[in-house]
């Protein structure tokens, strides 16, 4: 039997990964992790503020601001 998440325990999944990359000490290799991860999330469901939050740090920290 395979192990196969359904999406809405994938959305559940994929943003609690990406905040334990957040907040380890790896620096920006695990920012680069965390964004698709939480792009992936956004393709199963649109509407979720804590995703979008979450993304919007990665983006902060990955890219720097002119």
């Amino acid at each position: 039997m395979e192990n196969v998440m359904i999406p809405s325990e994938m959305c559940d999944a994929l943003p609690w990964r990406a905040s334990l990359l957040l907040s380890s000490s790896k620096g920006q290799r695990n920012v680069d992790a965390a964004i698709p991860d939480l792009q992936k999330c956004l393709q199963i469901t649109t509407d979720n503020p804590k995703v979008l939050y979450k993304l919007g740090l990665c983006y902060e920290r990955n890219k720097p601001f002119c």
